[in-house]
């Protein structure tokens, strides 16, 4: 009898063994299928998600398209010097969120501009909204990540028309000034800011921005006939804004060449504007000094940090 119960446990004890052991199994192989579910989920999304932008971009860069075209058939007349929305750049990406500046960096797309306004009291104040496509928030996550969403950009030019010009025009400051026909005054007119260029529709950008610090905005908003709802002035120097050449995947600055400047010298109808750009150094009137020379360095830091492979790597 003891020899039928020592047989029934040597039987006993190597099944409950192996059952143990399917039971810790178990969770294990769970835990593992639950972990690859999640890195899919994980996958889908990021593969949605650039899904999504590719779309945005190739969207953006057929509406760029057309605008060109627009930009092209106009009068070009530009603002000279740098815009007083700007301050000087710091010369690496990590001051950009400290001293002064506090600044936030991001990636995006543009892809759309609202109609222009203007200052009532000076001719050349003509300001539009650029729409961006946040793809990346770099810098000064103290505030709300913008990665994802779609911010409005206050920037200097825009288009106008020449009867707009000369109705803000300060003619009593001058002699001699013809008044344009009704006709003249319909021809389409695109100003910029010869060392801040216009972001256009299409491009793919890094910028260095700032909200709108409350009285003062106001008082700029309501100045120049904003509806007192936009989000970010740009906040940075001359030749501060880093646009993607997307055959080198460099970043390059802007700056526009053979102006004219003012009312009355406006040119160019039927003719795109051209533009200088570096991926290796900014081009500006004046090449030395901090501004300049921070704004070089910035670029480099950028192209260090940022700079995307290209189809052809």
């Amino acid at each position: 009898m003891q020899n039928l119960k020592k047989l029934k446990l040597l039987v006993a004890v190597p099944f409950l063994i192996i059952l143990a052991s399917g039971c810790a199994s178990r969770p294990a192989a769970q835990a593992g299928k639950a972990g690859a579910e999640t890195s899919s989920v994980k996958e889908a999304k990021v593969d949605a998600q650039e899904e999504n932008l590719g779309k945005i971009v190739a969207q953006a860069e057929r509406d760029g398209e057309k605008q060109a075209g627009t930009i092209k058939q106009a009068a070009k007349s530009y603002i000279g010097g740098i815009s007083d929305l700007a301050v000087a750049n710091p010369a690496k990406v990590s001051e950009l969120a400290s001293g002064i500046n506090k600044a936030i960096l991001i990636s995006g797309v543009v892809t759309q501009w609202q109609p222009s306004t203007r200052s009532d009291s000076d001719a050349h104040d003509i300001y539009t909204v650029i729409t961006v496509h946040v793809t990346q928030q770099h810098t000064f996550r103290q505030v709300a990540d913008l990665t994802g969403q779609d911010i409005h950009i206050v920037q200097p030019g825009g288009l106008t028309t020449v009867g707009e010009q000369w109705r803000y025009y300060p003619k009593k400051d001058f002699e001699n000034l013809q008044e344009p026909t009704a006709e003249e005054k319909q021809q389409p007119v695109f100003v910029e800011d010869s060392e801040m260029p216009l972001p256009r529709i299409g491009d793919q950008l890094i910028t260095a921005i700032q909200p709108f610090a409350h009285d003062a905005s106001l008082q700029f908003l309501k100045h120049n006939r904003f509806d007192q709802k936009e989000d970010f002035v740009t906040a940075h120097g001359d030749n501060g804004q880093f646009f993607l050449n997307r055959q080198t995947g460099q970043y390059e600055s802007r700056a526009v060449k053979d102006v004219n400047y003012g009312f009355g010298q406006v040119s160019g109808v039927g003719q795109a504007p051209v533009y200088e750009s570096s991926a290796t150094n900014v081009l500006s009137g004046d090449d030395s000094g901090q501004i300049h020379d921070n704004a070089v360095a910035l670029l480099k830091d950028i192209n260090q940090r940022f700079a995307v492979k290209t189809v052809s790597d």
